[in-house]
């Protein structure tokens, strides 16, 4: 007498197909608003920084506006990111931060396709540097955006 096939694959199958339905769908429907023009994500950037904190505890990165878009003829999703603040900048040279009022950080399709969030390009618009020394003589490197009456 033959065992019938194990219920219990059956029904992990299911559940699986299910799983890949739905974020089929979920990734069609994403792709229609993103095709609609940027999608915003300023209610997710406390969730975002946070894993950006986790991710690299000894360089605070901060931002107030994130916007997420799909460049059709490029082929790439953008991240725009808006009143970027990265370390700890100030006032003089011994500050080790940056603030820039917009980066773009380009997505290519072919890493996306595998799962990898790999940058293809990131633009960092308003960007300058400084170099000093602190008091100890530690060499610093800042980079932050020009004041904005500075034509930049």
């Amino acid at each position: 007498m033959r065992r019938p096939f194990l219920p219990g694959l059956k029904l992990a199958a299911e559940i699986v197909s299910a799983l890949v339905a739905a974020l089929a769908v979920g990734l069609a429907a994403l792709a229609v608003v993103l095709a609609q023009g940027p999608l915003s994500l300023d209610r997710f950037v406390p969730r975002l920084q946070s894993h950006l904190a986790a991710a690299w505890p000894t360089m605070p990165i901060a931002f107030e506006h994130a916007e997420l878009a799909w460049m059709r003829e490029a082929r790439v999703l953008r991240l725009v990111l808006r009143e970027v603040t990265v370390g700890e900048p100030g006032p003089d040279a011994s500050a080790s931060g940056a603030r820039f009022p917009r980066v773009e950080i380009e997505l290519g399709a072919a890493g996306l396709r595998h799962g990898v969030l790999a940058p293809s390009l990131i633009r960092i618009e308003g960007a300058s540097a400084r170099w000093g020394r602190d008091e100890a003589g530690t060499a610093r490197l800042a980079l932050d955006a020009p004041a904005a009456d500075t034509p930049g």
